[in-house]
């Protein structure tokens, strides 16, 4: 898991930024109709959390073997099925895709970086999935709780022109001057707010309180390059979630009320 460095070829046109797969294919197959239109060439880089929640980890692993190759970064969920010994559970389960795996895909994912250096075009680009420091140490659990003006003080460096997180399965878009900070959100599910006991409901924004019309749409990052400047773009789509939580159903997934609640209003509980 140490931090690499990897140089990308100069006919790509755009890069294709997803973050917190988490095992749901329907998420993955719309974003190939939406590169499939695109004029030139794209290449996808997965900034983390391939796995634990949907159906599909397998075939997840599949499409981001065969899309993003080595640009992977490693999630919080991808160390612990590496960490976990395997045991007979669901896929849904990080043990179960720990149990799946074939060693080939075992020793894919434990090359996974935790921060992924990537130049391209005369540009440096920093991705990390945000669940550790830049040093590599592991933040706290509650991480995915960190504010977009609290990520941009722990990540933001002005030797870099563009750093990429995920995570915290909200898409933002900061930039000062030429430095820029962004955030995939997540093409799965993503989250505007958490409910914590004592606590009330907290948004996943720098806001006081939660904006009564957010966007529930997955996102991802569009990056593209022109006269010598980044462009990036938060893209957002929908898939049909409502079969996806119908497989998760059918499996017999213990926590499809708190689930059903994300996908219908954002809020994690």
């Amino acid at each position: 898991m140490e931090a690499k460095s990897l140089c990308l070829e100069q006919s790509v046109d755009r890069l294709v930024v997803v973050s917190d797969l988490h095992a749901f294919l329907g998420p993955l197959c719309k974003i190939d109709e939406w590169r499939a239109k695109l004029p030139g060439r794209s290449q996808v880089i997965v900034n983390g959390d391939l796995f634990s929640t949907g159906t599909e980890p397998l075939e997840t692993l599949q499409w981001v073997r065969a899309r993003a190759g080595e640009f992977v970064v490693m999630g919080n969920h991808d160390e612990e099925v590496l960490e976990l010994s395997p045991g007979h559970h669901p896929l849904y389960d990080a043990a179960g895709v720990s149990e799946a795996l074939t060693v080939d895909q075992r020793q894919y994912v434990s090359q996974f970086p935790y921060r992924l250096e990537v130049h391209w075009r005369g540009h440096l680009l920093r991705l990390m999935h945000g669940h550790r420091t830049l040093s590599g140490q592991m933040r706290p659990p509650d991480s995915f709780m960190t504010k977009p003006s609290q990520l941009v003080r722990l990540y933001g460096d002005p030797n870099v022109d563009l750093t990429i997180l995920g995570h915290t399965h909200f898409a933002f878009l900061h930039q000062d001057g030429d430095t820029i900070v962004a955030n995939c959100g997540s093409v799965s599910l993503p989250i505007l707010a958490v409910r914590k006991d004592g606590e009330g409901v907290i948004p996943q924004t720098d806001a006081l309180v939660l904006e009564p019309e957010g966007d529930l749409r997955s996102t991802f990052l569009s990056v593209s390059e022109g006269e010598g400047a980044l462009a990036v773009e938060i893209v957002r789509f929908g898939y049909d979630r409502g079969e996806a939580l119908q497989r998760l159903e059918q499996v017999g997934y213990p926590h499809m009320q708190r689930l059903r609640l994300l996908s219908a209003e954002g809020l994690l509980i």
